[in-house]
């Protein structure tokens, strides 16, 4: 369990970056 918790943080860390280049917030833009 602890192994998919790191799995589900790592996603998180390179998803993060991605999603928010792909689908910039209006608070990123200002």
């Amino acid at each position: 369990m602890f192994t998919d918790a790191l799995t589900l943080i790592g996603f998180a860390l390179v998803l993060a970056p991605v999603l928010s280049i792909k689908f910039p917030t209006p608070e990123r833009h200002p």
